[in-house]
């Protein structure tokens, strides 16, 4: 009996602590904030942190010359304290343990700099652009992004009419089929070109837009 008594007794002192993790989650999440909450826990047992792979990808997509994957695209951050930036388009979630911004915006802010976010001598071209609010300012920034896809097209259509003269036996003189896969390259360069142009003036009109809903 008196085994029987302490195996329950065990069992509810158990019962009596769960109780109480369980209450002091429940307050915690609901004063401090359940993203706040699942921050810390995530923070504490080394997991949901992410800064060194964001700033990895940063520096492949510089080293590539991936004008769009380092200018533009979003990067989501977690792990960390972080302070939004709006200014330079770096917004922030969850009580600050998530970050988005593109790789250029996390490079050029001072606070996100120290994190280890590397210069990028390969891309010159970048545009910083603070969190749109504005449909003027949301225009603005998509034309950009158009701008940045338009520039790496062209990138690729250039690698391709490169790979296409080296494939050529005697670049001097062309078969039928080498010359034609050239050529088709080359009409890929042009077309991509074009687009980068009229991208460029789409950029330039939504500027102008912008600064007149400023005046």
């Amino acid at each position: 009996m008196n085994k029987k008594g302490a195996e329950m007794t065990v069992g509810t002192l158990i019962i009596i602590i769960l109780a109480i993790l369980v209450l002091l989650v429940l307050v915690f999440g609901f004063t401090t904030g359940w993203g706040n909450l699942w921050g810390k826990i995530s923070n504490f047992f080394g997991g949901g942190n992410n800064v060194q792979t964001i700033i990895q990808a940063c520096d492949i997509a510089c080293s590539t010359r991936a004008e769009y994957d380092y200018c533009i695209q979003e990067r989501t951050m977690t792990g960390k304290s972080f302070v939004a930036d709006k200014t330079r388009g770096i917004t922030t979630e969850k009580s600050g343990t998530i970050a988005k911004g593109s790789c250029y915006a996390f490079r050029q802010s001072p606070q996100y700099v120290q994190l280890g976010f590397n210069e990028c001598a390969e891309i010159q071209s970048c545009t910083l652009v603070p969190t749109p609010d504005t449909p003027e300012e949301k225009a603005y920034a998509a034309s950009l992004a158009d701008l940045a896809k338009k520039r790496d097209e062209l990138k690729a259509a250039e690698g391709r009419l490169d790979a296409a003269k080296k494939a050529a036996v005697d670049p001097n003189a062309p078969t039928a089929s080498e010359q034609t896969a050239i050529d088709n390259a080359q009409k890929e360069v042009d077309d991509a070109e074009k687009a980068v142009e009229d991208a460029e003036k789409d950029v330039e009109d939504k500027q102008k837009l912008l600064d007149a809903s400023r005046d």
